[in-house]
């Protein structure tokens, strides 16, 4: 038999033992179990509060990256749509600037969050981390593709299906981190419902731990559990809208306070999610007006189009026709279907040409129509009539814009002007008296025919542009411009019978003068016309007669 075995059968004895010696060692042995108990179970609930010291933080700053992110990415896509929605380039530069101070901040988080991540988060992590640097390069080329080239091609980058696959991953990712903290967070809870069961079985299993017990649930309860039951009713207000709720306990310096800082962060994101989604309804409602006007804008291009009296072509940068109005296919003569959006104008020559509505080579008139500088050309139809044709570049796109005009009556018109002009000048230059036209505000002669050139013995230049005073005697200019004003100012016509004046070149003539006022389309006098009819010749036969009677 050994010694244990010994000291243990006399432990025993002593037990059994009715004696103040074996009570007392039952006591102790019973108070020693107590303790050797207590002390298991109180080191098993400070490992278990340290698990859930670490679980909580870890928690907490999971929740708090992830919330930032996310909060971050959203930011992002809005700033995207703005600068989908921006009416140029220049419109796109403030958020293509958003655009990189997110995706700065994005990486600034991820590389804080990243020596904090533990080993079994790691894999979550790892592809997180690829779809994030995936997604702050695409979205810093869209920046850069926006200010460089416009909204459009920034548009035609982001409707990729490889974008929107990185899209969907990234939310993928993000939504496993969260089932992650989801699951970490009812851990939490299983670890909390563990604490308050050693509490109780400590309780149980001493009176004299009942106060440290009892204090140290009171203690748990005064600082962690109402926290955190303050704490979620404040997240329940935050998450109904309601923002105006303080977040309790955020000045503490423990694993509440950071918690409360992380439903802090939570509220101001969620506040700024609502405002940029007001800022997006707002964009929508605006982005439908300017649709809505564009819309009643191209009603009205098409209503002027189709009464303007002028046909109109326009061609896009590969000579395909854009739009044709009714003019133009009722000036050709053309049937509906034949000028359609699309068909390339050479082909449209040839149509023509078979109706019978061009004559030439199609191909030569497309390159002479779409030439880099503006070109104004007659062409001649097969039914006579003439179509001035002026092209010319559009400024803000590539194409051209190409106006006909029918100018067959104008031709037609102007031929028989100038016949007209040229009749009435023959007719002018070869009349027997002597016609002057005087410019009506400064009496200063601008036309004279040969019948005054000989009447005045004056050359046109010695008369063409000088007043009356200048080309005659003193006493016959005065005479003369008094005679010519009294027209302008009564606008009537005068008649002033056989009167002698002394001419410049050819002496002293018996004239005979009716002056008739031109009158300009202000009502007012522009040229007084002096109609001479030289009476010398016939007076001095008159004055033979008479003396040959006498």
């Amino acid at each position: 038999m050994t010694a244990g075995s010994i000291a243990l059968r006399a432990a025993i004895a002593c037990c059994r033992s009715p004696t103040v010696s074996g009570k007392l060692l039952r006591i102790s042995l019973a108070l020693g179990t107590c303790v050797a108990l207590l002390t298991v179970i109180a080191v098993t609930a400070l490992g278990q509060q340290a698990h859930l010291q670490a679980t909580t933080r870890d928690y907490e700053l999971g929740a708090v990256y992830l919330e930032r992110i996310n909060a971050l990415v959203y930011a992002t896509v809005m700033e995207s749509r703005g600068a989908y929605m921006s009416p140029d380039a220049a419109a796109t530069k403030p958020y293509a600037e958003n655009i990189e101070r997110y995706t700065d901040e994005i990486g600034e988080v991820m590389a804080d969050w990243r020596p904090r991540v533990r080993p079994d988060d790691a894999r979550e992590f790892a592809g997180l981390s690829d779809r994030i640097d995936k997604f702050r390069k695409f979205r810093r080329e869209l920046a850069a593709t926006a200010v460089a080239q416009g909204p459009v091609a920034a548009r035609a980058l982001g409707d990729d299906q490889a974008v929107r696959t990185i899209r969907r991953a990234l939310n993928q990712d993000l939504g496993a981190l969260a089932r992650v903290y989801s699951r970490r967070a009812d851990a939490l809870d299983d670890l909390k419902s563990a604490v308050m069961a050693v509490s109780w079985v400590l309780m149980l299993i001493a009176a004299a731990t009942l106060m440290l017990v009892v204090g140290g649930t009171l203690l748990v309860r005064r600082s962690i559990s109402r926290p955190l039951a303050e704490i979620t009713d404040a997240i329940r207000e935050v998450s109904e809208g309601r923002y105006a709720t303080p977040i309790p306990h955020a000045g503490r310096c423990d694993e509440i306070g950071a918690l409360a800082a992380a439903v802090a962060v939570f509220k101001h994101t969620m506040l700024r999610n609502e405002l940029l989604d007001a800022m997006s309804a707002n964009a929508e409602i605006e982005r439908q007006g300017m649709q809505d006007e564009i819309s009643r804008g191209r009603h009205q291009l098409d209503t002027t189009l189709t009464h303007v009296p002028t046909g109109m072509l326009m061609l896009d940068g590969a000579m395909n026709l854009v739009l044709c109005n009714t003019r133009y296919r009722e000036m050709y003569r053309l049937p509906e279907g034949v000028a359609e959006p699309g068909m390339r104008l050479d082909g449209l020559m040839r149509k023509q040409a078979k109706l019978g509505a061009f004559a030439g080579d199609p191909a030569t008139f497309a390159r002479w129509a779409t030439g880099r500088e503006p070109t104004t050309g007659d062409l001649q139809l097969p039914d006579g009539r003439v179509i001035r044709i002026s092209n010319r570049p559009l400024l803000t796109s590539p194409g051209w814009i190409s106006v006909h005009e029918d100018i067959t009556a104008r031709l037609r018109t102007e031929r028989e002007l100038a016949f007209t002009e040229k009749l009435i000048g023959i007719v002018i230059e070869n009349v027997s008296e002597a016609i002057v036209v005087i410019d009506a505000h400064e009496l200063r002669y601008t036309l004279l025919n040969r019948a005054a050139h000989r009447l005045f013995g004056v050359s046109r230049p010695g008369i063409i542009g000088r007043t009356a005073r200048e080309v005659f005697p003193d006493h016959v200019g005065r005479m003369l411009e008094e005679n010519d004003r009294e027209v302008v100012v009564s606008r009537r016509a005068t008649a002033h019978d056989d009167h002698p004046i002394d001419t410049p070149g050819n002496g002293r003539r018996v004239v005979s003068v009716r002056r008739f006022p031109v009158v300009g389309k202000t009502g007012r006098p522009t040229f007084v016309l002096n109609v001479f009819e030289d009476r010398t010749e016939e007076t001095l036969r008159s004055a033979h007669f008479r003396l040959a009677a006498e």
